[in-house]
């Protein structure tokens, strides 16, 4: 009996190669989605201290200076700003990996499907080995018992 060859193990192939491509395109996606995340905290950070230090100035009874004031505001807008485009950045790059556990998923089911078939067929061509030993078998006992009873004879 030939050896066993698996016609599509070329695609099989293709198919590892993808779900290697998607994965590593998925790390760095995850990676990205930990940077945003981290500047968006220290963004929070930064403004939660500089809201603390202009209310530290600001005190009863004490004048309170104009240019100051119209400083911290726009420090603390421009903060405001920088907090809500790493919230957005945050949230396109969680999309962006959503989408792409999709296509990791995707192409993790097709490696098995092409597996699958391989591994089926593998039995297949297996069974059928053995069962050609077996007739084999079978056919040189039948023989030999003919031999053996033509002698008796």
């Amino acid at each position: 009996m030939k050896k066993f060859k698996f016609t599509l193990q070329s695609v099989h192939n293709v198919r590892e190669m993808r779900e290697e491509k998607e994965l590593m395109v998925l790390s760095q996606l995850n990676l990205a989605a930990e940077q945003a995340a981290d500047r968006l905290t220290a963004v929070e950070g930064a403004l939660v201290t500089a809201v603390e230090q202009y209310n530290n100035k600001i005190k009863p009874g004490e004048a309170i200076n104009a240019m100051e004031m119209e400083l911290n505001s726009h420090h603390i807008s421009a903060l405001r700003r920088q907090k809500t485009a790493a919230r957005e950045e945050v949230l396109e790059r969680q999309d962006a990996r959503t989408r792409q556990i999709t296509q990791v998923t995707q192409a993790s089911r097709d490696v098995k499907v092409t597996g699958k078939l391989r591994d089926n067929q593998v039995k297949d061509h297996r069974l059928a080995a053995s069962r050609h030993e077996q007739n084999t078998l079978d056919e040189m006992a039948t023989i030999s018992f003919s031999h053996r009873s033509g002698e008796s004879r």
